[in-house]
């Protein structure tokens, strides 16, 4: 089962383990995040107990991903759990990219960085391994969004259901912004929709989106979408009238 974890003791039993720890700790000194984890510096995304996804704090809404599993965990667990790990950066938390990197003696690491959409940026001297390279990879939230099926599919089916009120032509990535901004309503995250929404459709050249407290609405240009109390559905969809000065 993919969770936040609790405290840092999964992450550092793994970390630390003979046949891991050379691969996370270039000192060969043994690590301990609790103190991160304590400061809110770091979150930790566990799998069972197979090992975890950890986002270590750069800067506001920037992150850095390590991956921690024990010897032998099966590949499929690792995938699922960066690509839950993902998901709960972008939609549930505050992150706005994320970064990771890999020793060339790391082939694996670099494999999934690239699997999960991350696009390299740098190489740099490895501090693993001398005389080897060390690849850098970052994905910012809007790579995800852009490249995500499942917000796709989110977003086509609200504008099936507000196919009467539309007023632009069928737009894939307009789907994935408002799939995106769904999911993150849904998770509370309503501040963060709001923002990516707008960055976006100021290029975009949509409409921005505001949210109306007092109805509990998000205000579309001349829609209206109303919200359920939980914010987990649609109450209802309107178009407002326009008023002119």
């Amino acid at each position: 089962m993919i969770n936040l974890a609790e405290d840092a003791s999964l992450a550092n039993e793994v970390a630390n383990l003979p046949e891991v720890l050379p691969r996370v700790s270039w000192t060969g000194e043994s690590l301990d995040l609790q103190p991160l984890f304590d400061n809110d510096l770091c979150y930790i995304i566990e799998n069972g107990n197979e090992g975890c996804y950890v986002l270590a704090q750069a800067d506001e809404g920037s992150y850095v991903v390590h991956t921690l599993f024990r010897p032998k965990t099966s590949p499929s667990v690792v995938m699922e759990t960066a690509q839950e790990g993902l998901w709960i950066s972008f939609i549930d938390l505050d992150a706005m990219e994320v970064t990771s990197s890999a020793c060339e003696t790391n082939p694996a690491a670099y494999r999934l960085m690239r699997k999960n959409g991350m696009i390299p940026i740098f190489d740099s001297p490895s501090k693993f391994k001398k005389g080897k390279k060390q690849r850098h990879c970052r994905l910012t939230i809007d790579d995800y969004i852009i490249n995500s099926d499942v917000l796709a599919e989110i977003g086509e089916g609200f504008h099936k259901l507000v196919e009467d009120t539309t007023n632009h032509e069928d737009d894939p990535i307009h789907d994935k912004y408002v799939g995106a901004v769904i999911s993150m309503v849904r998770s509370g995250n309503l501040e963060k929709a709001i923002r990516v929404y707008n960055k976006w459709a100021a290029l975009a050249a949509y409409a921005p989106i505001q949210y109306d407290e007092e109805t509990n609405s998000i205000i579309a240009g001349y829609m209206k979408i109303q919200l359920t109390d939980d914010l987990q559905g649609i109450g209802g969809v309107s178009c407002q009238q326009r008023h002119w000065d």
